[in-house]
């Protein structure tokens, strides 16, 4: 009998593909991810156990937990804990978020990333698409460590456009392989910088469509200023902020 049932298919693309299921053994859900393709090659199962050894190096709230690799039907599968919610992509679709789930999430995203850092990794693409929020807890999970790099400091040059790894909207300059410097921890705060953009503006930073547009911006454009002045968005917004014993702390 088969540890994992109710299987479906709950999203698929080139790259891999992920399955909602039940562990018979716990009762818990739990998601199984794969390769995209329909016959996995060699390298596509060293990739999937790359990111299940890297998982298993962080220990975070903030993180979702790898449980295992198991071989179904002659096919490998990385096991990991069902998230519940939905994504941020998905969230940020209907606008820029209040204030107050602003703080929240952000807060638990800077401290995902201080655990994932703290383990040696670099998740090499934070965008809204690898965040889950679940409402009902307020817990905020980063996900897919499928590009992640366990190299602190990781040299990248010669690299074509069609080649780059990441999320072309919110990856850092460095990773675009057209820059004399190595990539390292900062590139997730270059990438978290993007999307806490988006989460306060409703938009992106640059309004680039084609790729080559869209690398040229990060390494040479500066975003417009959404705001006039930070002091008039902070009065506007200061009455939003969370109250802790009577103040409003994240405003100095």
């Amino acid at each position: 009998m088969c540890q994992y049932t109710n299987l479906e298919v709950i999203y698929i693309s080139p790259s891999s593909k992920l399955l909602r299921g039940k562990d018979s053994n716990t009762g818990n859900r739990v998601v199984l991810k794969t390769g995209g393709q329909e016959h996995m090659t060699q390298e596509a199962i060293a990739r999937l156990r790359r990111e299940y050894q890297i998982m298993q190096r962080i220990h975070s709230p903030h993180v979702v937990k790898p449980l295992g690799e198991v071989t179904l039907d002659g096919r490998c599968y990385l096991v990991e804990e069902f998230c519940p919610g939905i994504t941020l992509s998905r969230l940020l679709k209907q606008g820029a978020l209040e204030m107050s789930d602003f703080y929240r999430i952000a807060e638990q995203l800077v401290m995902g990333l201080r655990d994932i850092h703290k383990a040696g990794v670099v998740h090499k693409d934070v965008n809204p698409a690898n965040i889950m929020y679940d409402a009902e807890s307020g817990r905020v999970v980063l996900l897919d460590f499928g590009i992640s790099s366990m190299f602190m400091h990781e040299q990248m040059s010669g690299i074509r456009l069609e080649n780059i790894e990441g999320t072309l909207r919110y990856i850092a300059p460095e990773q675009t392989g057209r820059m004399n410097t190595e990539l390292d921890y900062r590139a997730d705060f270059y990438s978290l910088g993007i999307t806490l953009y988006q989460m306060l503006t409703g938009r992106y930073p640059f309004d680039a469509e084609t790729p080559t547009e869209l690398v040229f911006s990060h390494i040479a454009k500066t975003p417009s200023r959404t705001f006039a002045k930070c002091a008039t968005y902070a009065c506007g917004r200061r009455r939003q902020a969370p109250v802790q014993d009577g103040k409003r702390p994240l405003f100095k």
